[in-house]
């Protein structure tokens, strides 16, 4: 038993924290802007105290207060700051709206009218694939200013040709999205700090990539940022140059645009909304627009207004919407829309909401199947390395496609195997790059070195099978044995009198 001192007191409910940002706590919503705070120093000598001007986090509550955001100023409101709270240098909610609110004399803002604000500013500015991804991009936004309100988040992926508008997309987003911040813009100490101290919509364009170390970083941030309360762990050096771990809440918004399909792992928590080049003339995007700035002052102020009620919508869908309105969207699928059916609801009602649960049982049917073509071209790149240990090329290091089928074959499940032919490896390596082919009296033959196949899986980022590992690593070679001598590649039923096949051939 711990002896504990006359003079000392323990507390054991402790205060909870206030989210920096947006949090909700019993029916409050807050939100956090940077502002001037001036006060008097305390001095020696004769120059006594002094007034000094800092900028600092303040708090603005749905209860139209207002209160710095430290630890004296939030003992009597009941709670603690958090410790990594990133102090913020320019205010996305504009002072003399927040001011407004404050004192009561800022407008009521309706959720139809700000939803239609959005609506409208994608259809100006971008063209979609298809009709309701305008409307979804008009949820996300909405989103975005109430996300702790939601368990998860489900990630937008911008996927498309160059020039389709998938930067346009990230540019809309962080004119108008709640905290918004390019990742490109701060290294990946900074990142971390902003998105646990003043979390809000990551921002990440695929000029980045996920290479080196901040590739890396990236790549943990949105591995785990897509469920609250997830953090990612850190070393860091702290006092005394002693490295210490650090956990960093990383949950928040997020979106990515890119060329290229994502990694599995991330694809997995995103929402892909399919890119194209606009065939209609777009408006000009300016990101200095004064609109912006009006438009996120009436998000901050629709939000904090309607904030609680839409905890209780969520709540709601918990309890019962959820099973009779969308039993096909189960767990993950369920993580990466509630944000949008939900909010659907909020926006329209259930018909609004149904429809867009329609969309999303008709996506995963077809990501599933997108998904199972992406195994088989995963599996067909494992396996190629077993192809060049089993199987003796021909000159050039070219492989019989039915050789490599026989492979690559093994190690599918047995259902798949039926629906698997030879013509289907043969598309799957000119997916993945080997597209030098020949034909021979044996059929198709491929070009595979060891140089090409190893970048595939660099650049891939996929690891072969495990019994593979070594030779991924070059520590051992599997094309050193000599290359078969030429086939024949006339038939014995074409070959002239000069050619005949032998009596053992006949």
């Amino acid at each position: 038993m711990v002896k504990v001192e006359e003079f000392e007191e323990i507390d054991w409910s402790p205060k909870p924290v206030l989210e920096p940002g947006m949090d909700i706590h019993k029916g409050t919503v807050y939100y956090t802007i940077p502002l001037l705070r001036s006060y008097m120093k305390p001095g020696k000598g004769k120059g006594g105290p002094t007034k000094v001007t800092e900028l600092q986090t303040y708090v603005v509550t749905s209860d139209h207060e207002g209160f710095f955001y430290d630890t004296e100023s939030l003992a009597p409101e009941g709670y603690v700051p958090n410790e990594q709270v990133y102090q913020e240098q320019q205010p996305r909610w504009s002072l003399a709206s927040a001011r407004g609110y404050l004192d009561g004399t800022t407008p009521t803002v309706s959720t139809q009218s700000i939803y239609a604000t959005l609506r409208d500013a994608y259809t100006a500015y971008v063209e979609f694939a298809d009709e309701l991804s305008y409307d979804l991009m008009a949820l996300f936004n909405l989103y975005t200013y109430v996300f702790r309100l939601f368990q998860s988040t489900g990630y937008i992926h911008f996927h498309g040709t160059a020039a389709s508008g998938k930067s346009r997309n990230l540019g809309l987003l962080n004119a108008l999205a709640f905290n918004a911040v390019w990742a490109s813009s701060m290294s990946a100490p900074s990142l971390y700090r902003k998105l646990a101290g003043s979390p809000g919509t990551t921002c990440i364009d695929e000029s980045e990539g996920f290479d080196g170390e901040r590739g890396e970083e990236l790549r943990r941030i949105l591995n785990a940022g897509y469920k609250d309360g997830a953090k990612v762990i850190r070393t860091e050096k702290g006092a005394n140059d002693r490295f210490t771990p650090v956990e960093y809440n990383v949950f928040g918004p997020k979106a990515l645009a890119s060329i290229n399909p994502l990694e599995p792992v991330i694809a997995s928590r995103c929402i892909v909304v399919n890119m194209r080049p606009a065939i209609r003339q777009l408006a000009d995007f300016n990101s200095h627009d004064a609109r912006w700035q009006d438009a996120r002052d009436m998000l901050y102020l629709w939000a904090i207004d309607n904030a609680t009620t839409i905890a209780m919508l969520v709540a709601q869908w918990d309890d019962e919407k959820k099973q009779r309105l969308a039993p096909r969207l189960i767990g993950r699928q369920w993580e990466t829309t509630a944000q949008f059916i939900i909010l659907a609801d909020y926006v329209a009602g259930e018909a609004f909401a149904e429809k867009v649960i329609d969309y999303f049982n008709a996506y995963f049917v077809k990501q599933q199947t997108a998904a199972d073509a992406t195994d088989r071209l995963r599996t067909t790149l494992r396996a190629l390395p077993r192809v060049l240990n089993q199987k003796l090329s021909h000159p050039g290091f070219v492989y019989s496609a039915k050789d490599i089928h026989e492979v690559v074959s093994s190690y599918m499940e047995e259902d798949a195997k039926e629906y698997f032919k030879t013509k289907h490896v043969i598309k799957n390596l000119d997916t993945i790059g080997f597209r030098n082919k020949s034909r021979a009296s044996g059929g198709v033959r491929i070009e595979i070195t060891e140089a090409a196949l190893r970048a595939e899986f660099t650049q891939r980022r996929v690891d072969p099978y495990p019994e593979d590992l070594d030779w991924l690593n070059g520590k051992v070679s599997y094309q050193n044995q000599p290359p078969k001598e030429p086939e024949e590649t006339d038939p014995w039923w074409e070959r002239t009198e000069d050619n005949a096949p032998t009596a053992e051939e006949g």
